[in-house]
């Protein structure tokens, strides 16, 4: 998401008020994008280079809580 720029709507868009054009400045695809999804996204992102600051942002995942126990091989 931090690769997405705002751009001027086509005349088409403009039948989607509730939705804001972006371009991707490494495909170079526009996209009808919700404003409330993008700065939701924006605020992850974030909060995760926040948490893993050193890290490459391929490396940056959520941590996974795993809350079942743990079965050995040779129980069915």
């Amino acid at each position: 998401m931090t690769h997405l720029n705002r751009v001027k709507r086509s005349t088409w868009m403009r039948f989607f008020p509730w939705l804001r054009a972006y371009q991707c400045s490494n495909c170079g695809k526009v996209q009808l994008l919700s404003p409330r999804a993008v700065n939701e996204a924006l605020a992850a992102h974030a909060s995760r280079a926040a948490r893993y600051p050193g890290a490459r942002s391929s490396e940056r995942k959520a941590p996974v809580l795993d809350d079942a126990p743990k079965r050995s091989p040779d129980m069915n």
